[in-house]
This record gives structure tokens, sequence and C-alpha cells, in this order.
């Protein structure tokens, strides 16, 4: 038993060390790490292609007055007092019909 830990032990330290052997230096690391930054500054737009983008944005969305006037406009589309009443009744209408029917047909079987 302490034969089988102790190679365990034994692997698991030579795994370590040829892991450890391969581990970048910090030198490496900050390598690394400032090419990767300096790859993502490269393909970040820039200020003004940002800008630009968001004129173009800005631009292409309905002013403030066009969009009170669509929802205005909505609204005067919507029914009212005795339209809206009728269209209620019609609907409970026709609720209170199929639920006759079915209560038809439930009898029927």
């Amino acid at each position: 038993m302490n034969k089988k830990i102790s190679d365990e032990q034994a692997t698991a330290r030579q795994e370590l060390e040829e892991f450890l052997a391969e581990w970048p230096t910090d030198a490496e690391l900050d390598r690394k790490i400032n090419q990767a930054i300096e790859e993502f500054a490269d393909q970040a737009p820039t200020r003004a292609e940002v800008e630009q983008a968001v004129d173009k944005v800005a631009r292409e969305l309905p002013s403030k007055g066009e969009m009170q006037d669509a929802v205005n406009g909505f609204i005067n589309e919507l029914p009212e007092g005795d339209e809206l009443g009728g269209l209620l009744k019609s609907g409970l209408n026709s609720l209170i019909e199929a639920m006759d029917s079915l209560k038809v047909e439930a009898n029927k079987e």
C-alpha cells in the first residue's frame, strides 16, 4: 500500500516538474500579454470610426417628433367608447356561444 502511494507521489512529482518546465517565465508571460494587447488595439476601431458609426445610427433613428407622431397615430386608431363596448360585447357573445356549443357536445357524449 505504501509502495503504491510512494509510486503515485513520484509520478505526480515527475508530471509537475515536466509541467513547470514548460511553464512560461514571467518575461514570456509579459511578452504574450503585451502582444495580445497590441493585437487587440490594432483591431479596435479608432475614435473617429466610433464617432462616425454613432452619427450614422443617430441619423437613422426617428426624431422625437416622428416618434410622438407614430405613438399618437397608434393611439388615435384604438377603438373607444361605443366601438370598444361593441367589440367587447361581440367577443363575450362569441365566448358564450362557444361554451354553449361545448356543453351541447358534452351532453351528447
